[in-house]
């Protein structure tokens, strides 16, 4: 009988384990126009399925890069997440470490004492920087590669995500702008079919 009931709820905890699902999400950023350098940030955070259970956490990996690179735009700092509650709320290590370049940033945060992981909780807010002029949109990708991006639980293994939504940098045109390329492109469509028909 104790064989039965300790095959249920095995069966019951693996069940649960295939229902859950852990995603890490990037923020999608709109700014305006601007002749002049911009700044901004990008948040990353973690989610999952309400009532998961979770084991006590040791601590985060991220690593983000930003598409295309050397584009206009850069990644100029990181840091604590403002927008999302910071993973450790207090003790880890005073907040995201590790490296970063204009295009990319590999941080990792730790507490020996393990905590249990927040939903929406925050992985590292990204400082960045958008050259004046520069219009257009920059993807924030969420590096898929389990040695890159991955939880590590208070026994030392590691929980893998099973979907990364990707931010983005989106910078509008202003509406003068946008009048003069719809102007430009009704220009070429004239032109175009007043040679054909004289073709």
């Amino acid at each position: 009988m104790r064989s039965v009931l300790t095959a249920v709820i095995l069966w019951a905890s693996m069940l649960g384990m295939a229902t859950a699902e852990l995603s890490i999400s990037a923020d999608n950023v709109t700014l305006p126009f601007s002749t002049d350098p911009q700044n901004g940030s990008v948040e990353v955070y973690v989610q999952f399925t309400e009532g998961t259970d979770l084991p006590t956490l040791f601590g985060p990996t991220t690593y983000v890069t930003l598409s295309p690179a050397a584009s206009g735009v850069s990644f100029t700092d990181f840091g604590k997440t403002i927008d999302h509650l910071y993973v450790f709320p207090t003790g880890g290590q005073g907040g995201p470490q590790g490296s970063k370049s204009a295009s990319h940033i590999d941080v990792t945060d730790y507490d020996f004492g393990g905590l249990t992981l927040q939903n929406n909780a925050g992985l590292v807010r990204i400082d960045f920087q958008v050259g004046g002029g520069m219009t257009g949109k920059f993807d924030v990708l969420i590096s898929t590669d389990h040695a890159k991006t991955f939880l590590t639980d208070d026994t030392g293994l590691s929980i893998y995500y099973d979907t990364y939504n990707h931010g983005s940098i989106t910078i509008v045109p202003e509406p003068a702008s946008l009048v003069l390329i719809l102007m430009g492109a009704f220009t070429v469509l004239c032109w175009f079919n007043k040679f054909r028909r004289n073709a």
